[in-house]
């Protein structure tokens, strides 16, 4: 199945907007769904960047010998 396919049919059916860039989905074109792809992706990547360095700043683990610099 194709990128742009996909991202149609993970949007409801009564969903007549893109969420990405609010334009109708029916006048997409296949430029149009690969931009709004990448912008979803990337808004996905950075929430997960971020959880990621929340969670390792929250850790409790002690660093081992390797991780710790003596200057």
């Amino acid at each position: 199945m194709s990128v742009e396919k996909n991202y149609k049919d993970k949007v409801t059916s009564n969903d007549t907007q893109c969420p990405s860039c609010k334009n109708s989905l029916e006048t997409h074109s296949n430029e149009q769904l690969q931009e709004c792809i990448f912008i979803q992706l990337a808004k996905i990547n950075k929430k997960n960047k971020t959880f990621d360095l929340e969670s390792e700043s929250q850790s409790n683990e002690t660093p081992i010998a390797g991780d710790v610099t003596i200057g």
